[in-house]
């Protein structure tokens, strides 16, 4: 009986534990800050400098574990917008719609991308409203390789002088 007591114990100090792992690997980094600020990571991801006309900077996390990926969504004014595409081999997009956290385009690059922006356990902020935007102009590079995953996704609404840029890298 009494080493039965102990097994419980230990097993129950176990569970503890691996509960608080996982809490710290998966949960919290969903809810924590960006580990640098919203134009520090639009240097680093988009384009150096930060183009005059970009104002409300916002971002997110949109992956954890093998790789990264963000979220951005700012003011920018249309001349500007070309300075990003301009800035790396994007190809148009013939058809973009995200609609229940998914995203599906279709481009040179990619003739059927079906993706999610904020997979499941991923926190999406309030921000993130890229369903309300009716036929917004986008330019896409993805890159696929066997161990390796790369998207750049830049969508602009000019009637609202907005746009999102995602990015994203996965290893698998």
């Amino acid at each position: 009986m009494g080493h039965e007591k102990y097994k419980l114990v230990f097993l129950l100090i176990v569970g503890l534990f691996v509960c608080t792992c996982f809490t710290w690997l998966f949960i919290l980094p969903q809810r924590l800050s960006l580990q640098a600020s919203p134009s520090e990571l639009f240097v680093r991801y988009i384009l150096d400098p930060i183009p005059a006309s970009v104002q409300e900077i916002k971002a997110s996390r949109t992956k954890e574990g093998f790789g990264f990926g963000y979220a951005f969504r700012f003011k920018i004014s249309r001349g500007e917008v070309d300075v990003i595409i301009n800035s790396r081999p994007f190809n148009r997009v013939s058809h973009i719609n995200y609609e229940n956290d998914v995203l599906l385009c279709r481009s040179e690059s990619a003739p059927g991308l079906t993706t999610h922006v904020y997979p499941a356990g991923v926190y999406k902020p309030a921000w993130f409203k890229l369903e309300e935007w009716a036929d917004p102009e986008a330019y896409l590079i993805y890159e696929t390789t066997q161990y390796q995953e790369d998207l750049w996704l830049l969508v602009y609404n000019e009637n609202l002088g907005e746009a999102y840029f995602l990015v994203r890298s996965a290893r698998g």
